[in-house]
């Protein structure tokens, strides 16, 4: 989140402009991160200090900076004035300072004032708190508070230790200079360490974080000011999380691979596997049966037009008026026959075809979805989302109108060059001579069609894929296009990404015009063959017969194209489900389920530990985390602090296995998350992201999406996160809709529907990644 935000800020300070709105930009950034860059950048002496510059924040410690404050409630402006003169106007602004510093720890607030502003302002801060009976703790003097905030070490449990007074006296002599050390080691350690555990001899590899009661109680500053001011390599021996810029794990440069991989496609014919894959997915049993009805309902076609020819040509004379009614019953009943199993057939083969594609789509999407949903992160950090997209959304349109269509006519164009060519060879066979070097020649022309074809088809989905992320990238960042006026430049590389995409359509079109040219040479080679051979058997041949003959060599020119097109179809939409199948077989992660299952009471303590754990988010990457080695007692808070890209996210990441060992264990409740299912795993952990997440449908969806709990239990959560009173003020309460990502929604609501959400589930561990 902190470096997502350094980025964007650094962009609007680049872009020059006169009017700065900044919307939270330091919220994500550790606050010596935020200081520095409010000073240098958003401050009175900092880079925009010419500009006009509106921000938006919840970081009080930048407020009296501010040349004027705009207080909002309710969507309306209350005050509006300088820091100092909303405190003395004792309204909304002072009374909600007074109550912050009163609801939160002062000692992590007050060092951020006291650097800020003026002794005058202070000293009304402190007399305002002083009237609030919750705050009677506050030590005396602001400079007190800072010294015994930056050496306490306190733990939080199920009670509260405590140093004693003597020691906090102690510590309050050398404020200034202690807090000065203090500041050193924070930039030395880099903020490494989880909880930096200060003990004796300076050992804490493997020790439990919690032995805090092990700190020295002789309250001498003396001692402990010598442990503040080791070099970073005791620093390094003190900390459970070795620093990250040791070099020892460190992989050779050159071993470092792309983030995003060039999309490549297939060259080639078409596996036969894949062909295979498809059939398996429709079922080979209605494959077999389609193309058999097929067959069949060709045959009855020819054998109804050979019971015609054969009616035409019958010149037997009657005896009298009843044979010549019964003979004519006959030819009708049979041709009648013929016609209705025809019918029949073809029904039945167009039935069962659609069965089997309609089958064969649905496998296949569910194979991609279920893979894709399984996949590791790693694969997510290396796709762009246009590449998933383009399979999800065209690849599966093409297998489910564009394949199907082509399979049933495919089917009936060979059924019917099959039947044309038996019935010519039966009726002129010297016609058979031209069948086999006028095969060939089709052959040739459509192996040449095909290579050319099916390459077009692979490369025009590669180049569709940048227009789906192009789009998809450009509707996310839609207000921030906007605000950077580079509109022009999007649609540009748009229109780049679409002519790209639709180069392949010129030698598309060529190759079609290409293979219609010579199609159509071959099918008047063979009508003239066919002529040809009943001509010089003309004394032999039944005239009926002949005409059928003719009749069905002057079809086959349109039966042969599309047969040749129709095949040439199959293989360049059959890339599709090569594509689908590409990505139905990417690897996934570990099982959802291992037997044995844990118990369902695990874990009942909630104790984590973490052995020598190691991780890296892809093969040929460095480490992320170096040997990590620390235990999380149960039922007790621990805090995670690290600068921005140390590792803080990876670690909760770890836990979930979203990211799986380089190395090392975790243990939760001396159970080894490695040897159990993803689903026992992550079922009995809860986190609250850094990006809130919420999806389409109502509010109360979004809290308890499997429907477990009652309204009374929700709303309890909704009390806790404070969101009780804007829920029903809803005129829909639960049931208010949610936009997509939650849109309609401030990011803050956002976040608090996720922490009541996590609330709802109880759990023995929650995570919480930067949740403020």
């Amino acid at each position: 989140g902190g470096q997502k935000q350094r980025v964007s800020l650094a962009r609007a300070v680049y872009s020059d402009a006169d009017i700065y709105l900044m919307d939270d930009p330091l919220s994500a950034v550790d606050s010596h991160v935020g200081k520095h860059i409010f000073e240098n950048v958003i401050g009175p002496n900092g880079q925009l200090h010419k500009k006009t510059r509106i921000l938006v924040t919840h970081g009080i410690a930048f407020l009296p900076q501010m040349d004027v404050i705009l207080v909002m409630k309710g969507g309306e402006i209350l005050e509006r004035g300088t820091f100092k003169e909303l405190l003395d106007k004792k309204g909304e602004f002072s009374e909600f300072l007074i109550q912050h510093l009163a609801e939160t720890d002062q000692r992590e607030l007050i060092p951020e004032i006291e650097e800020l502003i003026d002794d005058e302002v202070i000293q009304t801060i402190q007399r305002r708190m002083s009237k609030s009976e919750s705050m009677k703790s506050i030590p005396s003097t602001i400079s007190k508070g800072i010294s015994s905030r930056n050496l306490s070490i306190t733990r939080e449990t199920k009670e509260k230790v405590q140093l004693d007074e003597d020691y906090t006296k102690t510590q309050n002599a050398d404020g200034d200079s202690t807090l000065h050390k203090l500041e050193e080691v924070d930039e030395m350690t880099s903020y490494q360490s989880k909880e930096m555990n200060v003990v004796d001899n300076g050992k804490a590899n493997g020790s439990n974080i919690t032995d805090i009661d092990q700190i020295s109680k002789d309250s001498e500053t003396e001692t402990l000011l010598k442990k503040i001011q080791e070099p970073e390599r005791q620093i390094e021996e003190t900390c459970s999380f070795p620093a990250t810029d040791r070099k020892s794990d460190a992989r050779p440069e050159e071993k470092r691979t792309k983030l995003i991989q060039t999309e490549t496609a297939e060259t080639g014919r078409v596996k036969r596997g894949v062909y295979l894959h498809y059939c398996k997915c429709m079922g080979v049993w209605l494959v077999v049966g389609t193309f058999s009805l097929s067959l069949l309902s060709q045959a009855a076609a020819i054998l109804a037009n050979i019971w015609l020819s054969r009616w035409t040509s019958d010149q037997s004379a009657a005896v009298n008026g009843t044979q010549v009614l019964d003979k004519r019953n006959f030819y009708l009943q049979m041709y009648f026959t013929f016609g209705l199993a025809q019918v029949v057939a073809v029904v039945a083969s167009i039935f069962m075809l659609a069965i089997a594609t309609v089958l064969g789509a649905g496998h296949l999407h569910e194979s991609i979805l279920s893979n894709i949903l399984r996949c590791p992160m790693s694969f997510f950090d290396t796709t762009p989302m246009g590449r998933i997209i383009n399979r999800l959304s065209k690849d599966i349109d093409v297998v489910d109108n564009m394949l199907p269509n082509s399979l049933r006519m495919a089917q009936n164009a060979f059924a019917t060059v099959f039947g044309t060519i038996v019935v010519i060879i039966w009726s002129t066979p010297l016609f058979s001579i031209a069948i086999v070097p006028v095969g060939l020649l089709y052959h040739y022309v459509q192996k040449i069609y095909l290579t050319t074809s099916r390459q077009i088809k692979r490369i025009e989905s590669v180049t569709r894929s940048p227009i789906y992320s192009h789009f998809s990238e450009t509707l996310s960042g839609a207000s921030s296009i906007r605000a950077y006026k580079v509109e022009k430049r999007f649609i540009n590389a748009l229109q780049e990404k679409v002519d790209t995409n639709s180069a392949c359509l010129i030698p598309s079109l060529v190759s079609n015009r290409w293979l219609g040219i010579r199609l159509e040479i071959i099918a008047n080679i063979l009508i003239f063959f066919a002529a040809f051979f009943a001509v010089l058997g003309r004394d032999s041949l039944d005239p009926g017969i002949v005409g059928l003959s003719i009749s069905y060599a002057l079809q086959i020119t349109f039966n042969m194209n599309a047969a040749v097109r129709m095949a040439s179809e199959i293989e360049t939409s059959i890339v599709s489900v090569e594509r689908i199948k590409e990505y139905a077989q990417l690897p996934q992660e570990a099982a959802l389920v291992v037997e044995p299952r844990p118990s369902p009471e695990w874990p009942n303590k909630g104790v984590v530990k973490f052995q020598d754990y190691k991780v890296r988010y892809r093969d040929g990457l460095d480490l992320i985390l170096k040997g990590i080695s620390f235990t999380v007692t149960g039922s007790e808070k621990i805090g995670i602090v690290g600068r921005t890209g140390a590792g803080k996210s990876s670690l909760t990441l770890c836990l979930f296995r979203i990211i799986e060992a380089a190395g090392g264990h975790i243990y939760i409740d001396d159970l080894d998350i490695s040897k159990i299912g993803l689903s026992d795993l992550r079922s009995k952990l809860t986190i609250v992201p850094q990006d809130p997440v919420l999806f389409s449908g109502h509010l109360r969806m979004n809290l308890d999406p499997f429907d477990m709990f009652s309204d009374a239990d929700i709303w309890c959560a909704l009390e806790l996160a404070h969101l009780s009173e804007y829920v029903k003020s809803l005129p829909q309460g639960l049931k208010h809709p949610v936009a997509e990502g939650g849109e309609n929604l401030s990011i803050g609501q956002r976040q608090l529907i996720c922490l009541a959400r996590a609330l709802l589930r109880k759990t023995k561990v929650l995570i919480l990644d930067e949740a403020t």
